[in-house]
């Protein structure tokens, strides 16, 4: 592959349109994924003091992370409101069990369809950095929040730092010849550390903190652990093939893997480096 290039400004229109015709992965692997979702939903919502009676609204919900986890902690007296800018993952989302129970809303985060300080807590798991001005989500999440109101967005880490990201990405590159395309570099947007933060800082919020989050997850090559990953990130190129060359290219996937590090017990050792932005508006 060439070298990565430097993420651009993603375009509003493109951008709708890319997750579109993603809509239907996302759904697809929203419920086998959902325990795993369920360890990293938690921790964030927890690092947002989210709270019983709490009034949530959760932005670029894809097929309802981490809105679904939140319904248990806001509880019968507080409000989930779930959104995103693509209809069909919300008509997705609203076919998942549970989904009932918390509020559906087609939105741009860029300019949101809420009064002013409506909201106690604002959530957004990787939805950020696919936004052309992420300065007016700023923006908006201060005006919509309470006086003490906090906004969480958890964003990905530098792709160097992220094993299955760049395994399923050279793997595709190998063997179907796809580069990795702009959207494909968003997802790293704001990989270095602080660019996020000042955005915030310069909307007006009281307090931004930024935590560095470094995982290590242990994989058994025994099994095709990378699917759901592999699917939501390229679906859009897997459509077309058939069954073997389907096969041809998780068996390279696979190849990729027994080539990286093991530990004592013969797991492969997965890296990926998350964090998460805490703004607090008063």
């Amino acid at each position: 592959m060439t070298e990565q290039a430097t993420p651009i400004v993603p375009d509003h229109a493109a951008a709708q349109s890319y997750w579109a015709g993603k809509a239907g992965d996302w759904v697809q692997w929203a419920d086998p994924v959902a325990r795993l979702a369920e360890k990293i939903n938690i921790p964030f919502l927890e690092s947002i003091d989210l709270a019983p009676g709490h009034r949530l609204l959760d932005l670029a919900s894809g097929a309802g992370e981490p809105a679904m986890s939140a319904l248990s902690i806001a509880g019968e007296n507080g409000l989930v409101v779930a959104t995103d800018f693509v209809p069909g993952m919300l008509t997705g989302l609203q076919k998942r069990p549970g989904a009932d129970q918390m509020k559906l809303a087609a939105a741009d985060m860029q300019a949101l369809p809420f009064a002013d300080t409506v909201f106690d807590r604002i959530s957004c798991r990787f939805g950020i950095m696919f936004v052309p001005d992420p300065a007016a989500v700023a923006r908006e999440c201060r005006r919509i929040l309470s006086t003490d109101g906090v906004c969480g967005f958890m964003i990905w880490g530098p792709q160097e730092d992220q094993t299955l990201f760049s395994i399923l990405s050279q793997a595709v590159f190998d063997i179907l010849g796809q580069e990795p395309d702009s959207h494909h570099q968003s997802i790293f947007r704001f990989g270095r550390k602080g660019d996020l933060q000042d955005i915030f800082l310069d909307a007006g919020f009281h307090s931004v903190v930024e935590t560095d989050q470094y995982h290590k997850a242990r994989a058994h090559l025994d099994r095709p652990f990378w699917q759901a990953q592999l699917h939501m990130t390229y679906g859009h190129l897997l459509t077309d093939l058939d069954q073997a060359a389907l096969d041809h290219l998780n068996n390279h996937i696979l190849c990729l893997f027994k080539d990286l590090p093991r530990d004592e017990q013969g797991s492969t050792i997965l890296n990926s480096h998350t964090r998460i932005l805490i703004a607090q508006k008063g």
